[in-house]
């Protein structure tokens, strides 16, 4: 799946930033790399860009730049128990 595909609210991985080195690096400087968690704030009406969170900055992303961001749905780690 790629950011493009990705809803409103969900947090998604970045797992690979299939593009080639200088939009790799553009979006590094943006704070968007291999390995780092984002939030879907919101998507623009008309297949407009998106509004992702990461690494607490809101960043625009075009629809044609999310299509080379292959993420995966992240996994919130379950609360842990306490022992008693």
């Amino acid at each position: 799946m790629t950011l493009a595909d990705a809803n409103n609210q969900d947090s998604v991985r970045i797992e690979e930033i299939d593009a080639g080195a200088g939009l790799r690096r553009r979006l590094s400087c943006l704070g968007l790399a291999e390995g780092d968690t984002v939030t879907v704030l919101s998507q623009a009406a008309f297949r407009g860009p998106l509004l992702v969170e990461a690494r607490g900055a809101k960043i625009a992303v075009g629809r044609g730049v999310a299509r080379h961001i292959v993420v995966t749905r992240a996994t919130m780690p379950s609360p842990r128990r306490r022992q008693t």
